[in-house]
């Protein structure tokens, strides 16, 4: 009995070890797979990301580890037979075929597979329905046709603050004479990228106690409405009459121009950048209100937004900076695609001043996938693991759902206009899964209704 025993530990342990290595292997085969998904779909502030490669570090730890997992599930087995006579255990194997113990060892992790199986695919559901209301959803501009890139001005070339207005304005001028370009502008941020915000205070008549307010503030050469396709909703946009002589103007976002004069028209309106209403800094009258636009990552709720003519900058500017010398170009393509126009916006920056060159050059549609892309990569994560989970599914789908519910209430903080309850998805689940169990229990039957029932009873 002990040299049978013991060549039955040899044996188990042979066959775990094989496991273990091809399960090793293979998971290094999806783990490079899903390394090229993140770097592809991973976001751009993750360091390095580009750089991760599956080294000879990585290949020692998942053989190290796969060995290690082999043992004590190769002996496992082995153990548990020891403590169980031969005859019982053959007495077992004559009435169940695999034994009672053994079969109620499988159920538990069969149950336990489809259930981490729901738990996963319910997660991935969630996320995918996020993702694609996410994308689907009206951050208040038209990102489709244009080409952004940022110019930066050197102080020592661009001293004086009259240099630098030259050099927008010429700059704007020429591009938006580019053969195939409809518009373009200059501002000092693009929509879900504001970089800068002030604290103001509204006129008199809305004054009031509370906190100190600031919003998110834009400086604009150009159309730059026009250009980004964000709407007016009342009063105008910025003309070539808005030049420091004539009276401050702002453009105020939707949601601000209620917020502030509730019940009035906010055209006419007036705010200044400054805390206190009896500072020296002069008024800004408000002569347009434009639809409120994403200021943050996409599906953010859109902040109170000030934008004004940049002609006007040095007149408003409460920090006596004079000039701006770093801008974000955006040029609107017209019946041409806007990555073509990259060599001519080059071309344009140069003649102006050779020393100059563009970077950050990208459309705006790519900024928006970037914006979202550390929500498209935890999908595309989640949804991997949940695809190879459910290779594995057959039983559990009520302790899956369970389960299911509770990872939706920890995701809820990740689902954009999708509730951890959402019951298109749970009910999709089951509705995968059952499929799954039904199409892996068809095979065998048929195969069991082949087989002649009195040879089965010889057998058995």
């Amino acid at each position: 009995m002990g040299q049978l025993h013991w060549r039955m530990v040899q044996s188990l342990l042979a066959e775990s070890l094989l496991l273990a290595a091809l399960g090793g292997a293979a998971g290094l085969a999806i783990a490079r797979w899903a390394l090229r998904l993140a770097v592809a779909f991973g976001p751009e502030d993750v360091p390095q990301l580009h750089r991760a490669t599956i080294d000879g570090r990585i290949v020692a730890f998942t053989l190290g580890v796969s060995l290690l997992t082999a043992a004590p599930f190769g002996l496992a087995p082995a153990f548990f037979a020891r403590a169980h006579t031969l005859i019982g255990a053959l007495r077992d194997a004559g009435r169940t075929t695999m034994g009672r113990a053994r079969l109620r060892l499988q159920s538990a992790l069969v149950v336990a597979t489809v259930a981490l199986a729901v738990v996963l695919a319910a997660g991935a559901g969630l996320l995918v329905r996020s993702f694609v209301r996410l994308m689907s959803t009206d951050a208040g501009f038209q990102s489709g046709g244009i080409l952004t890139a940022s110019v930066a001005l050197p102080a020592r070339a661009y001293a004086s603050p009259a240099s630098v207005d030259t050099f927008y304005a010429s700059l704007h001028g020429r591009l938006a004479a580019l053969p195939g370009v409809e518009t373009a502008s200059l501002s000092t941020d693009l929509p879900l990228t504001s970089n800068e915000r002030r604290g103001f205070t509204p006129d008199a008549a809305t004054i009031d106690d509370g906190p100190p307010r600031s919003v998110a503030a834009t400086w604009t050469v150009g159309d730059y409405f026009r250009v980004l396709g964000i709407e007016l909703v009342r009063g105008r946009t910025f003309t070539g009459a808005d030049t420091p002589d004539n009276m401050p103007v702002a453009v105020i976002s939707e949601g601000m121009a209620a917020r502030y004069w509730p019940r009035q028209d906010a055209l006419g309106g007036r705010l200044k950048w400054s805390l206190r209403a009896d500072s020296p800094m002069p008024w800004l009258t408000a002569v347009g209100v434009v639809r409120d636009v994403n200021d943050g990552p996409l599906g953010s709720e859109p902040s109170d937004h000030v934008y004004q003519p940049y002609a006007q900058f040095g007149v408003t500017d409460p920090f006596g900076e004079g000039a701006l010398r770093s801008m974000l170009v955006a040029v609107r393509a017209s019946g041409v695609d806007e990555t073509s126009l990259t060599r001519a916006v080059f071309d344009e920056t140069r003649r102006l001043d050779s020393s100059l060159a563009m970077s950050d050059v990208q459309t705006m549609r790519a900024r928006v996938d970037a914006s979202v892309s550390a929500s498209r990569l935890t999908m595309v994560l989640l949804a991997g693991f949940a695809a190879g989970a459910l290779l594995l599914a057959a039983l559990g789908l009520a302790v899956g759902l369970a389960a299911a519910l509770a990872l939706g209430r920890l995701l809820a903080s990740l689902l954009y206009q999708t509730t951890p309850y959402d019951a298109g998805t749970l009910a999709a689940v089951p509705v995968v899964l059952t499929a799954v169990a039904a199409l892996a229990s068809w095979l065998p039957a048929l195969r069991a209704t082949r087989i002649d029932p009195i040879q089965a009873l010889r057998v058995e």
